[in-house]
């Protein structure tokens, strides 16, 4: 009946209108100019005061973390269904900060925000590896931005823990990527601050001879 094909027609409608949309996907270049526009907004009117300049680069770290970082990347769940994905998202965030420097006017304060991506990018890296999904090509390649990064984080005292210089946060995930030198063991990798490897066997061997 016509009563009868109105309703099923109307329940499908109202289906479709429930239905939720799936978010939209980030894209690295979006990212990219995200992250740019943040760190060009130095030149808005509440942050040309002296106490409103001394915020704008915690502003930028502060979105970092917790725009890009935490709800691009991790609240949607690419760290551990597609890290190479969630690698290539905090690449576009971090090189975008790295390129776009020169325009931070006091980048020199953080509110433990560069330790928050620092440890985020970290996660993702060591899913990636746990995935097999990075090759010696792709370590080399991130590495090189990582250590750009943190090249500009140093003469500002950022990126280190409580002021130790030696003991920085970026490092140490570049210490993840970095290849070990040969005759290198996991105990040498550890006296360097990098992140310990797993000992083989033959290395196990070697140890207790």
């Amino acid at each position: 009946s016509d009563n009868g094909d109105g309703a099923d027609v109307d329940g499908i409608v109202a289906a479709k209108k429930k239905r939720k949309r799936a978010p939209p996907r980030p894209k690295p270049e979006k990212i990219y100019v995200k992250v740019q526009k943040k760190v060009e907004s130095v030149r808005q009117k509440k942050y040309q005061s002296h106490w409103g300049s001394k915020s704008h680069a915690t502003d930028v770290y502060s979105f970092i973390a917790h725009t890009i970082f935490d709800e691009e990347i991790e609240n949607k769940g690419f760290v551990e269904k597609e890290p190479l994905f969630a690698l290539q998202l905090a690449k576009s965030a971090l090189t975008s900060l790295s390129d776009n420097w020169t325009t931070m006017e006091r980048p020199g304060y953080d509110e433990d925000y560069i330790q928050c991506f620092s440890s985020s990018l970290e996660k993702i890296i060591e899913a990636c590896i746990s995935k097999n999904l990075i090759d010696e090509e792709m370590r080399s390649e991130h590495l090189e931005w990582i250590e750009k990064l943190d090249s500009k984080l140093e003469p500002f005292g950022l990126g280190c823990d409580y002021g130790d210089g030696d003991d920085r946060f970026l490092q140490h995930v570049a210490d993840i990527l970095r290849p070990r030198k040969e005759g290198e063991t996991s105990m040498d990798k550890e006296d360097n601050k990098g992140t310990p490897l797993e000992v083989t066997t033959t290395e196990e061997n070697k140890l207790s001879e």
